[in-house]
C-alpha cells in the first residue's frame, strides 16, 4: 500500500487522523433465480425478468437496456415455488447491459416471512451442497 499525504486531516476526539471510509458489513448473497416483475411507481412502466441473487435486504436482477436511473422507486413481485413476495423498493445501482441492484424499502410482515423462508431454504441447500463436496 502507498501512504497518501494529500488526504484531509480530521479531528477525532482531539486526536488528528486521516479520514477513512467505514467499511459496512454486507449481507450474504445467495444465488437465487426466480420470476421477477418490477413496476416503476411513477411512470408505471414494467420490466419482467429474473433475479440472480437474493439477500434479506434486496437482490440483483438480470437486465438488458435498462433506462431507469438509480433511485427509481419500484414495486417488486418475485414468484418462487408457488409463493409471491411483494415489496416497495429502490434501484440502487445499474449496469446498463447486464444487471441491476434493488434494495427493499417497504416489506410487510407477511412478505418478510416469505423472504426469510426462502433465505433459510437457500442456506440449507448451500450447506448440503458443501457437505456433498467434502
Amino acid at each position: 500500500y502507498e501512504a497518501r499525504t494529500d488526504l484531509p486531516i480530521a479531528n477525532y476526539n482531539e486526536h488528528e487522523g486521516i479520514l477513512m471510509l467505514a467499511e459496512r458489513p454486507r449481507p450474504r448473497r445467495h444465488i437465487f433465480s426466480a420470476h421477477l416483475e418490477l413496476l416503476d411507481v411513477e411512470s408505471e412502466s414494467r420490466i419482467v425478468t429474473r433475479t440472480r441473487d437474493l439477500t434479506l435486504f434486496g437482490f440483483r436482477a438480470e437486465i438488458k437496456n435498462c433506462s431507469w436511473p438509480v433511485g427509481t422507486r419500484v414495486r417488486v413481485k418475485i414468484t418462487h415455488k408457488a409463493s409471491n413476495f411483494t415489496a416497495g423498493a429502490r434501484i440502487v445501482w445499474v449496469r446498463k447491459n447486464s444487471d441491476l441492484g434493488v434494495a427493499f424499502t417497504d416489506v410487510t410482515s407477511r412478505d418478510q416471512l416469505i423472504l426469510e423462508k426462502w433465505i433459510a431454504d437457500l442456506r440449507g441447500s448451500e450447506v448440503l451442497a458443501h457437505s456433498d463436496s467434502v
